[in-house]
C-alpha cells in the first residue's frame, strides 16, 4: 500500500514561468541549478512530455546510486501538473519498491506561485530513507528556480 507526503511553498515567480523550467527546461536546467545535486539529464526516450524516460546523472553523497532513470506519468501544461516516477537507481536503491514526485504549480498573483509537492511511496523495510529528504530535496530544486527566474 502506498503512503504520501506532501508539502507546499509559496514563490516570488509567476506560475508560468516556473512551469516552463520544471517541465520544458527541466533537462538542461536541473544540472546547472543544482550541480551538487544532479550532474547531467539525458533523455531516453520521448520528447520531453508525458511518458518520456530520463536517465539522472546524481552526484556522489546523493542517497546510494549514481544514477536514477524515472518516468514521466503525469502533465498537464493547463493544470501545471507533473509526476515523474522513479524506474531503476536513486530511491530504489534507498529502500522503496514505489516512488513518485508529483508537482503542481497554482497561481496566487501575478509574480506568485504556490509549489506544491507530494510524494509517494512504499518501503522494502525499515531501512528506507526518510520521504521527508526527498520533499525537501524538491523544495530546495524549486527554490534554485526561483533564484535563477528571480536573476533573470
Amino acid at each position: 500500500m502506498s503512503r504520501q507526503i506532501s508539502g507546499a511553498v509559496d514563490l516570488q515567480v509567476p506560475a508560468s514561468s516556473l512551469w516552463k523550467c520544471l517541465s520544458r527546461d527541466l533537462v538542461h536546467l536541473l544540472p546547472k541549478l543544482v550541480p551538487k545535486m544532479i550532474s547531467g539529464i539525458q533523455i531516453l526516450e520521448g520528447d520531453g512530455g508525458l511518458g518520456t524516460i530520463l536517465l539522472l546523472r546524481l552526484e556522489s553523497g546523493v542517497g546510494g546510486s549514481n544514477y536514477q532513470r524515472e518516468k514521466i506519468v503525469e502533465m498537464d501544461d493547463g493544470k501545471r501538473v507533473i509526476a515523474n516516477e522513479v524506474l531503476e537507481g536513486g530511491y530504489k536503491e534507498m529502500g522503496f519498491s514505489y516512488f513518485k514526485t508529483r508537482f503542481e504549480l497554482k497561481e496566487r498573483g501575478e509574480s506568485l506561485t504556490c509549489a506544491e509537492c507530494t510524494v509517494e511511496y512504499q518501503t522494502l523495510g525499515e531501512q528506507a530513507r526518510s520521504p521527508e529528504e526527498a520533499l525537501q530535496a524538491s523544495f530546495f530544486i524549486l527554490k534554485s528556480m526561483e533564484s535563477y527566474l528571480l536573476s533573470k
